[in-house]
């Protein structure tokens, strides 16, 4: 079940509080995080060869330390996956909304491509619109994303097809460089 927006905001929070806080100006940090996720969306026939998921994820959150996973808080990814029928390629658009505990607010664009039904590697950027501690923050890194179980539901009325899933993102070097 996908937590209501109002809770995964507030949640989320701890991914970016999990964040170096002593990055001095102009200072570059980087780590690595991963999240288990759960998602929910729709699945339509978009064309001849092309299926379309439009959903979002939402997940705890844990960036890596030397002692280990630390848990982080929540995200929250609104998606869009285009899968090509006949060759299984996929890509995928989509951003997260990360909140520190202070209220600061990162937000993240997602773009990757992939093969349908193993996973979707590409590129996470810091985008404008950061918060608090988090604005002007710039940087990224590399990710990959990756569905475990997926359920699906269709009434027969219709075309679209309602759809679950739940997997894992994770995001190694990622690098962040505050103003």
């Amino acid at each position: 079940m996908i937590p209501s927006p109002i809770k995964t905001f507030a949640l989320a929070a701890a991914f970016a509080a999990c964040l170096p806080l002593s990055a001095s100006a102009g200072e570059q940090q980087t780590f690595d995080a991963f999240s288990a996720w759960t998602g929910k969306g729709f699945t339509v026939q978009s064309g001849p060869n092309e299926k379309t998921f439009v959903g979002s994820v939402a997940g705890r959150v844990y960036v890596e330390t030397d002692k280990g996973p630390t848990d982080a808080g929540e995200m929250i990814c609104p998606l869009k996956l285009k899968v090509n029928t006949q060759t299984g390629s996929q890509e995928m658009t989509g951003s997260c909304t990360i909140a520190g505990s202070d209220g600061a607010l990162m937000n993240l664009d997602l773009k990757c491509t992939g093969v349908y039904m193993v996973g979707c590697k590409g590129d996470s950027t810091i985008t404008a619109g950061g918060t608090g501690r988090f604005a002007n923050v710039t940087g990224g890194g590399p990710f990959t994303i990756r569905a475990s179980r997926r359920e699906s539901t269709q009434d027969g009325s219709t075309a679209i097809i309602d759809q679950a899933a739940s997997g894992i993102i994770f995001w190694r070097g990622f690098k962040y460089n505050t103003p």
